[in-house]
């Protein structure tokens, strides 16, 4: 669940290293078109994206997985997560709390 804070989203203990360890390890995989029609593909490069405190690219993200689901409790689980990121981010600004390492 996303908690608006101060300064920006709160995922709870969520490391970012191990956010963006997560997007270079996708970086890594080979054939990686053949995930292209994988809605789960899209869907955690958007959760590691808005971890990363980046709601635009993790909107992005999203948005690309909502038009390969078919399910439509996936639907509503992805369109949330959009609309949470929208609701703290009404400008589409991307907002960073901090330097992180």
């Amino acid at each position: 669940m996303l908690r608006k804070t101060k300064f920006s989203i709160s995922y709870g203990s969520y490391p970012y290293r191990f956010a963006r360890a997560g997007l270079e390890a996708i970086e890594t995989i080979r054939n990686r078109e053949q995930l292209d029609s994988y809605y789960l593909f899209y869907v955690i490069q958007g959760e590691f994206e808005a971890r990363l405190n980046h709601p635009q690219a993790a909107i992005k993200y999203f948005r690309k997985s909502l038009q390969l689901v078919t399910m439509k409790s996936e639907k509503r689980f992805i369109a949330k997560k959009i609309q949470d990121l929208e609701d703290v981010y009404p400008s589409g600004r991307e907002y960073f709390s901090r330097s992180l390492p």
